[in-house]
Formats: C-alpha cells, sequence, structure tokens
C-alpha cells in the first residue's frame, strides 16, 4: 500500500446539502493540499501527480478529460475522477445485420461524479496555475484495504513489464506468469496488478510490435552487427517473406554444412506464416540450425526466393540436401542448388506405405522382410532407390538420414512460440531457442576438453581417436573398435590379381583389396559416409 506522509490518513464522510449527498475526503492533514488552490506549479505534470497521490490517500481513481487547445496548443487541462459521466443507455437492435455493435452485459462504475480540479498555462510562460478544486464525491470512497484493486495500483512498473517478457520469450502465458510473479514477491497484496492486466499488458504488447517492427529491428542489426545476413520480400504492401542467419549460424555452416536438412514447420505465430529452418549435425551430434526463413506461402516461388537468400548469405551450396516429398521444395532445390545432390527424407517415404498398400499387404512379415532388405541393401544402385541409405559417395550423409533432426529441433522452437505470437515476439522465442542450442553446444564441447575417455581396447588408435574425436563420436568409434575385436574374425584371404579378398565372419562382407596401392574399393568405403571407422576396415 502506498502511504503519502504529508496527506496523512483518509476517511469518507457522507455530507447532506440540500437533500443530496456528497461523500467528502477527510484527511487528517489536508492543508498542504488545500493550500496549493491559485498556486503555480512549474509544469502540468507537477499538477498531475500530486493529485493522483492525493486520491491514493482519499480512496478514489483519477482519469483524465479533454484538453483545450489555441493555436495548436494546450492551454487548459481536466482531471476528474474515473466516475465522472453517466453510462451509454442506447437501445442496440441486435436483430439488425448491419449493425457492428455487439451488446454485453457489462457492470458500469460511472454516477456522474463532479469531484475534480482545473488547471491552466500562464499565457508566455511555461508554469501552470491550479485554480479549480472540486472536492465532494456523490459516492463511497474506496476503503484502504481495497485500494489495491484501484486503477492507480494495478499499473504495471517497469519490472512486472520486464517479467511478462521474459516470461513470454518461455511461452508461458500471462497467467501462469501472474502466478509465478505472485509466488515471487509473496503474495497477492505485493503485487498489486492483477491477472487481467497481465493480459492486458500480453495483448497490448502483442498488438503494438508487427511486421514492420520486425524488419526495423532485423535492419538495424544489419547494420551495426558484423555478418549478419537479412533479407525480406514484400508483396501488395504486406510482408511476403524473411531470411536471416548470423555469424555464429556462417561458422557452423562452414565447418557443418556438407549436409542441410531443408523442412517447414506450421502454428509459430498468428500470422501463419511457414517457418523453415536449416538444420545440420554438428561435431557432437546435435542439431545446428544454419539460417532461419519464414514464408506466408508454401509454392516454389517462395522457396526459390528462401534458397537464394541462403545461397547468398554462405555463399555456397551445401553436397547434401535433405528434405520431404513436398513438390514445390524439390523443384525449388532443383533450381537453386544444382550442384547439390537432394535426396527425400527416409521416414516421409516408408510412413506413406500403409497408405499406398493395403495393410494385409503391409503386416506380412515375408513383404515386410523383402521391404526392408530393399531399403538396407547397400548392394542396389544410387538410382534404384532414392533414400539416403545410399549416400555412400556423400561425406557426412549418413549422419542424417531423415528429416527426423530437423523435425526434433522444429520440436523445440514450438516449446519457445504460440501460433497467438506476433513476428517480434517469435524472433524473441526464436533467440531465445538459439541461444540454448548454442549453450548446450558449449557445453559439449567443455566436456571433450575436460575429461579423458576410459580405453576398451589395447589399440593404440583408439587412445588417437580419443584425441581426435568430440566425446560423443569417440563413443561410437570406440564401439566399432571393441566389436572389431570381439566380433569380426577374418575367416580367409584370396588374392586374384593383386585384389585381395577377404572373407569376415558373421557380416559376409567381401572387402577386394588392392594389394599394391593398400586401398579399399570406393564401393564399400562406407567410413566417409560416418567419418568414422567401420569394424569390418580395422
Amino acid at each position: 500500500m502506498m502511504i503519502i506522509p504529508h496527506l496523512g490518513k483518509s476517511t469518507s464522510w457522507l455530507n447532506t446539502i440540500n437533500g443530496i449527498s456528497h461523500f467528502l475526503n477527510i484527511l487528517i492533514n489536508p492543508f498542504k493540499f488545500l493550500a496549493i488552490i491559485n498556486h503555480n506549479y512549474p509544469s502540468d505534470d507537477a499538477i498531475e501527480d500530486m493529485y493522483r497521490r492525493y486520491a491514493c490517500a482519499a480512496g478514489f481513481d483519477v482519469r483524465k478529460s479533454t484538453n483545450k487547445k489555441k493555436h495548436g496548443m494546450v492551454y487548459m487541462k481536466y482531471l476528474l475522477c474515473n466516475r465522472e459521466g453517466f453510462p451509454n443507455t442506447s437501445p442496440v437492435d441486435t436483430l439488425d445485420p448491419k449493425t457492428s455493435k455487439i451488446k454485453r452485459r457489462v457492470d458500469t462504475s460511472r454516477t456522474g461524479c463532479k469531484a475534480r480540479i482545473h488547471f491552466k498555462i500562464f499565457p508566455g510562460t511555461t508554469k501552470w496555475l491550479l485554480y479549480e478544486f472540486e472536492e465532494k464525491h456523490n459516492h463511497p470512497l474506496i476503503p484502504r484495504d481495497h485500494m489495491l484493486f484501484s486503477r492507480h495500483h494495478r499499473q504495471l512498473d517497469d519490472t512486472q513489464k520486464s517479467f511478462i517478457l521474459t516470461m513470454s520469450t518461455q511461452n508461458i502465458g500471462a497467467t501462469i506468469a501472474h502466478r509465478l510473479y505472485t509466488s515471487i514477491l509473496g503474495g497477492y497484496n505485493f503485487v498489486g496488478s492483477l491477472i487481467d492486466d497481465f493480459k492486458n499488458y500480453m495483448r497490448d504488447l502483442n498488438c503494438f510490435i508487427g511486421g514492420k517492427m520486425l524488419v526495423d529491428k532485423l535492419n538495424n542489426r544489419k547494420e551495426n552487427v558484423e555478418n549478419f545476413s537479412f533479407d525480406y520480400r514484400v508483396e501488395n504492401k504486406q510482408l511476403n517473406a524473411l531470411f536471416w542467419a548470423d555469424e555464429t549460424s556462417k561458422i557452423n555452416y562452414k565447418e557443418f554444412g556438407d549436409v542441410v536438412s531443408f523442412d517447414a514447420t506450421f502454428r509459430t505465430n498468428r500470422y501463419h506464416m511457414v517457418f523453415v529452418p536449416f538444420t545440420g549435425i554438428d561435431n557432437h551430434k546435435r542439431c545446428v540450425t544454419f539460417g532461419v526463413g519464414l514464408l506466408s506461402r508454401e509454392d516454389t516461388d517462395s522457396y526459390i526466393w528462401s534458397l537464394k537468400s541462403f545461397l547468398k548469405a554462405f555463399g555456397k551450396q551445401p553436397l547434401l540436401v535433405l528434405s520431404d516429398q513436398y513438390l514445390a521444395m524439390q523443384e525449388a532445390i532443383e533450381t537453386v542448388f544444382p550442384q547439390s545432390i537432394h535426396r527425400l527424407c527416409m521416414w516421409h517415404i516408408t510412413s506413406k506405405l500403409p497408405l499406398k498398400v493395403s495393410l494385409n499387404i503391409v503386416n506380412n512379415p515375408e513383404f515386410r522382410k523383402k521391404f526392408n532388405f530393399l531399403i538396407w541393401n547397400s548392394r542396389l544402385e544410387v538410382d534404384d532407390f532414392e533414400i539416403p541409405a545410399f549416400f555412400k559417395h556423400v561425406p557426412l550423409s549418413g549422419l542424417m538420414r531423415t528429416t527426423s533432426s530437423s523435425e526434433s529441433e522444429n520440436s523445440t522452437f514450438h516449446q519457445n512460440t504460440h501460433c497467438g505470437s506476433m513476428l517480434v515476439h517469435f524472433m524473441i522465442s526464436f533467440e531465445a531457442a538459439m541461444e540454448k542450442q548454442r549453450f548446450t553446444q558449449s557445453s559439449f564441447d567443455f566436456k571433450t576438453n575436460d575429461k579423458h575417455p576410459i580405453m576398451r581396447t589395447p589399440f593404440e588408435i583408439e587412445r588417437n581417436a580419443s584425441m581426435f574425436y568430440t566425446r560423443t563420436v569417440f563413443r561410437q568409434v570406440q564401439n566399432e573398435m571393441y566389436l572389431s575385436m570381439v566380433s569380426c574374425t577374418q575367416i580367409s584371404i584370396n588374392t586374384f590379381d593383386d585384389v585381395d579378398e577377404c572373407l569376415v565372419k558373421e557380416f559376409i562382407h567381401y572387402i577386394p583389396s588392392n594389394a599394391n596401392a593398400y586401398q579399399l574399393d570406393p564401393e564399400v568405403q562406407n567410413d566417409d559416409q560416418w567419418d568414422i571407422p567401420i569394424r569390418h576396415t580395422q
């Protein structure tokens, strides 16, 4: 509760004059306020601040009234009791389809109260004169223990606004934000603002920030942040598409951009713009975001624009692009990335199997066995079946065989965004998700550099690998080395025309090798596909 020491405590006193009841503000020490009548003030803000503090101590709320202007300059102002005036009782024809008014059952606080102050500016100066003060009210004043519900006490301060904005970046709504804020301060009496006030602020915030503000924000970042790329497109005076990428994203693309997953997700903003992140896999086998696009339409032209913006920002095409079976994506990739290998997501292909084949056939064990053999048979040529299992000639392609990595990352973004988010709010939420992603990457870097793994084999190559690979990838390498020692046994070697053919137990892989050049046949060099040693090549 706000206390005004020089005004003292107040109470409400009923006074009847000529049969009309009036409520007076009885202050223990009212003279310091009453003495300011006909007094000069340095500014109109000083008068307004004084009267609002007086109203808070007396027990009523204040609102502004119409200002009077002369030659475009305000020379007179009014501050009224918030119960001044009367409710609008004009009838509304709810059966008239042309009417735009909606009849709602609402309560009113207007009682025609005349309590107010008038003040005006001295001509030719910046000083203001408080020349009229009406103290009487025609309604009971607010008790001191109920003043926390008054409009004055429900005003959000900067701390509360910042808290609401911070919570919104984590996709926490106004209701839960108010509950958390109440718990932090220790009770509702210490908050002042109600849940509705939190909701109204979030609504006003969303209404204030829109497409233009997002464009201005990103343009400003492009001008002032080194190596930040941003591009946008406008059609019919409406924001049609955006793309942006920062310096960290470009560094990540330089290191991990051989394979890029290109996927779209929905319901991230109130404008129904499609969210299109470009995702790869880092050296910890974690998702890393290279760039982000927002598109108003999912057509070929929009995807072409997005890919051209990507190419403009990063300067080179990826070796392999992975996408779903959306035709517009395929056409855009073929147009903008002619040098890249484009393959479809295995998950999307296999998930459509029940739609293309009857359930009796799908559930048939013999059919499933043959179908799985067809997919995973590495001796098929690339042209036989367009799925990532046959990217043997593309380095690191085995790290991402489906767009599930992109969809996993999209799920992370969904945790921080909402379908009703404005674009700037979406941007703030996206940056929070990116901060989490990069913090996780740093934590994995620390774990790799800070600790040493325990060796499982006597091989010197294992110790060298522990210094070369990150901890996540080394676990795979270590497992392959261990299995090569306990699971793989060389049964025989046959030499034909300087080529050694080795028969390996269990896996039955024939590994032709040129005895002179000591090189494996490229057809079985799957090491490049995963960028780690495979046990049959140890």
